[in-house]
């Protein structure tokens, strides 16, 4: 099978190895910017080159074959080893590090950063770090492409042997009002009672489509009065903040407004134990232990 899949390139092979991470076809195209049909096409050319069947027929699409699932576990490995000859790319005299993670992780930890980069006995010499916002489609395309050496993300994910996942700690999730709301005044409240008002929603770009996003909230959107949708978590406090509207958001992004007096968290029955869990994966051959230990230390007093 090796002798096989040295027919490709090593795009190819990326694109092979990127299957099973997948839960279909479409969300890999999204990952990688193209169209699902290109995508189709590129995996056919691919199965005549192997002379091996990738993909099958199957009811809302096409599948990965089992036989198309083993070349794409040779695949990774082979990617793997061809990376670690891969020199990283450094554009400045300090070594760079690219962390990865949603827009609003990114917000959430801004303080921990702050105090692990910007710390006083820290060198000149000392690394760079570079925050992006990504998806985690996006995040997935960005590790086989060793564009990223760190991702924070929620709920654990597949990564490649030369990454390593720590559990960082538990993000809760409440709902929140403007300043003076009506609903404020109600004694008890309950999901029922909100199924008729306005709420601001998440939506993202995935490369060729936009999708609706999953906020955590025990009603799903398609069953909630959703007037509203933004990519930015703080697009959507903001709106919240300047209407009638509710917003279903980590507690640690609102947390200035509500110390303001701008924003006021509800208790709501069956919200109490909305909780995502919170981890720092790193590449173990370019992070060093000693930054990555750090920057866990600073996130765990941030978490609840």
């Amino acid at each position: 099978m090796l002798g096989t899949l040295g027919n490709l390139s090593l795009k190819e092979l990326e694109l092979l190895a990127d299957l099973p991470r997948f839960s279909s076809l479409r969300g890999l195209a999204r990952a990688r910017g193209v169209e699902a049909a290109q995508l189709t096409r590129t995996l056919q050319k691919l199965e005549q080159i192997l002379s091996k069947t990738i993909l099958e027929r199957a009811p809302g699409g096409s599948k990965v074959t089992p036989e198309g699932l083993r070349l794409a576990a040779v695949a990774a490995q082979i990617v793997d080893t061809a990376q670690q000859f891969v020199p990283e790319r450094s554009d400045a005299a300090n070594t760079q590090l690219t962390l990865g993670t949603r827009g609003f992780l990114n917000y959430a930890f801004s303080e921990a950063f702050a105090k692990v980069c910007f710390a006083p006995k820290r060198s000149r010499k000392e690394l760079v770090l570079r925050l992006l916002d990504l998806s985690p489609e996006e995040l997935k395309v960005a590790e086989h492409k060793r564009l990223i050496q760190m991702a924070i993300h929620l709920g654990e994910m597949d990564w490649t042997q030369a990454w390593e996942s720590t559990f960082v700690g538990k993000l809760r999730w409440s709902v929140f009002v403007r300043k003076g709301h009506a609903l404020q005044k109600l004694p008890s409240l309950s999901l029922d009672d909100l199924t008729d008002l306005d709420f601001v929603g998440p939506i993202y770009w995935m490369g060729t489509e936009i999708k609706e996003g999953d906020d955590g909230y025990p009603v799903p959107l398609r069953m909630r009065k959703v007037t509203v949708f933004t990519q930015s978590a703080i697009s959507a406090i903001e709106l919240a903040r300047h209407s009638d509207a509710i917003v279903f958001a980590p507690n640690i992004i609102t947390q200035k407004q509500a110390e303001m007096g701008q924003l006021s968290q509800l208790q709501v029955e069956g919200t109490e134990n909305c909780f995502q869990n919170v981890f720092l994966s790193v590449r173990t051959d370019a992070v060093p232990m000693s930054f990555k230990n750090s920057l866990i230390a600073e996130m765990k007093t941030l978490l609840e």
